[in-house]
């Protein structure tokens, strides 16, 4: 995961995530949950200069449309239970996903399946990632 919208994928579930759980995180501005993920972090090497303006369009897309996005991931597990009982992280990673898929059509369905596969593999072992792929396998025929 090297090139720059690669980690900036990253970033964004990584924000996404810390502000599911974090509720005092929520009162931060956007570039302050970036700059504090970025500085306490290796992605700061990584990252060196670039603009952070694909992490800001998803992190803000996905809680601009959090409830059409967890619809459509309710919707695409068949089970509400499942969604309810879903590692955060993994959910995170869902709803970065999603919305690229649906509602952030510039990349292929191939490109975004592939980079959220990727950042899966760096938290959860292969049954995760099957499961993520099987479910935005169904998304990528919508």
């Amino acid at each position: 995961m090297s090139n720059n919208k690669s980690l900036q994928r990253l970033i964004a579930v990584q924000a996404a995530y810390e502000t599911s759980i974090n509720d005092h995180r929520k009162n931060f501005s956007d570039d302050d949950i970036f700059i504090n993920i970025l500085q306490n972090s290796d992605f700061l090497k990584k990252h060196e200069n670039a603009k952070l303006d694909l992490a800001k369009e998803i992190f803000q897309g996905v809680n601009v449309n959090l409830s059409k996005i967890d619809q459509i991931l309710i919707k695409s597990l068949k089970n509400n239970i499942k969604f309810k009982s879903m590692d955060v992280l993994l959910k995170s990673i869902f709803r970065a996903a999603i919305f690229e898929l649906s509602f952030n059509k510039k990349l292929s369905k191939n490109i975004v399946i592939s980079e959220y596969l990727l950042i899966s593999r760096r938290f959860f072992g292969e049954n995760e990632s099957a499961f993520l792929n099987g479910v935005l396998d169904n998304l990528r025929e919508t």
